[in-house]
């Protein structure tokens, strides 16, 4: 090797040796709120009036009254609707994953690539994982679940800490004594969800207007003026 190649090989070594730059976590943001809904930061055990635009950072939580939607955004362009009568927290936002653990409800999901990053739903009876896709995930009791998938391969895994590989087009239901059932097609009424938008309804359209809920009492101390948000 002459000079010229030796020097110009110590020139571009450095730049081979750094790699690409390490991608940024995602961060989790409060959609449209349609209806009553509450979260809890994460770093207090007060709860708080849901408020569109409100971040949502690992350990915070939300949930929703009977009637609600809330939608949440991800950096990255994954976004969830949460059904009414529902419960999440925010378990982590990183580089290698964003991980969401439903505690009771509904969600609907729509997972948008992000390197090699995966979406992962916990929940009491199975935790999903997915890389890019579509799925909805619902809690019908403490002993049962159900998983749909409209779009995207989607690794699961069960009580038993057996894991399965499932296709879209598929539901899987879950026991609390026998684990996960062998994936069936989609039921017709298993229709897959409209995506949102950062600008559209919480709610989807399919669901109908709810009874205007009646005017809550007065409160009977306000909250300071340099507060953001209302403690519930």
């Amino acid at each position: 090797m002459n000079m010229k190649a030796l020097l110009c090989a110590l020139l571009l070594a450095p730049a081979a040796w750094a790699g690409d730059p390490a991608p940024a976590p995602p961060t989790a943001v409060l959609g449209q709120v349609f209806g009553s809904s509450q979260f809890q930061p994460g770093d207090s055990d007060a709860w708080f009036f849901a408020k569109s635009g409100r971040a949502l950072p690992a350990g915070a939580m939300l949930r929703t009254e009977t009637g609600a939607f809330c939608l949440i955004f991800l950096s990255d362009g994954t976004k969830l609707r949460l059904w009414p009568k529902s419960h999440l927290r925010v378990v982590e936002l990183s580089a290698e994953r964003s991980e969401l653990a439903l505690a009771s409800g509904r969600m609907e999901v729509w997972v948008k690539k992000s390197g090699k990053a995966q979406f992962k739903a916990q929940t009491p009876l199975f935790t999903a994982a997915q890389a890019e896709g579509v799925f909805a995930v619902e809690i019908l009791s403490e002993n049962s679940a159900v998983l749909d998938l409209f779009a995207g391969d989607t690794d699961i895994t069960d009580e038993s800490g057996t894991p399965r590989m499932v296709s879209a087009g598929n539901r899987v239901e879950f026991a609390a004594k026998t684990g996960a059932s062998t994936p069936a097609p989609l039921p017709p009424i298993a229709l897959r969800p409209e995506e949102p938008s950062e600008a559209g309804p919480a709610r989807p359209a399919s669901v109908k207007d709810a009874p205007a809920p009646k005017p809550a009492a007065p409160a009977v101390v306000k909250p300071a003026p340099q507060e953001l948000d209302t403690q519930l």
